[in-house]
């Protein structure tokens, strides 16, 4: 999805007024992930940061991702100028750590908390099982976590960039490759970057040849 730079703009002017007003919010659009209620209830428990009521949900259009995209970018940088270089980026990475019981029970705290956001889930109706997520949901949550490692990355950049590291030698090379070794390259892609600053990080793209 290519950047509006007017949205974009607009979105980093926006977070300097709410931070000026002492509000901090992370705009989350689109698909909470394995992770995600586990990240958001980190935010507001270590930083005081909330969530925008797009957390969760899938469709987002292009002027929005590029204005959330310019304001997160400022909001993480007002984050780590508060607690240290890095802080943000470190939650990134810690809930990588996380039990899948831990991840459990932070997504049903926070479900507790905001029963409209799922209907069905907090009470157990709809319960997710952990132990049963489909390799194309993980590689679909590890490129939510890329995408909040690499916030000036346009979708079209990262998904190249992961599929060179995945061993293919031009992105085109997406058509005939598997979801298996696209996961292990994002992996290794959030691995070598956590903790990294997300607007100076430069991850290595360069394949393991020697194996997966």
């Amino acid at each position: 999805m290519e950047r509006d730079e007017a949205a974009y703009a607009a979105g980093v002017q926006a977070a300097k007024a709410d931070i000026a007003a002492g509000r901090l919010v992370y705009r989350w659009g689109g698909h909470a992930g394995h992770w995600g209620h586990w990240i958001v209830t980190q935010f507001a428990e270590r930083f005081g940061v909330g969530v925008s009521d797009g957390f969760g949900i899938c469709f987002v259009s292009r002027s929005g991702r590029s204005f959330d995209d310019g304001y997160n970018a400022v909001l993480i940088a007002e984050v780590n100028r508060r607690h240290g270089a890095g802080t943000f980026e470190a939650v990134l990475a810690e809930s990588r750590q996380q039990s899948e019981d831990a991840l459990w029970a932070a997504k049903q705290a926070w479900l507790a908390q905001h029963p409209d956001a799922e209907p069905g889930a907090a009470d157990g109706t709809m319960r997710f099982d952990p132990m049963n997520v489909s390799v194309a949901d993980e590689l679909i949550e590890a490129l939510s976590e890329l995408r909040l490692l690499f916030p000036d990355w346009r979708v079209g950049q990262l998904v190249a960039n992961l599929v060179m590291a995945a061993g293919g030698t031009d992105a085109g090379a997406i058509w005939d490759m598997e979801d298996e070794p696209l996961l292990a390259a994002a992996r290794r892609l959030i691995d070598r970057n956590r903790g990294r600053e997300a607007s100076s990080a430069e991850p290595d793209a360069a394949p393991d040849r020697g194996g997966m």
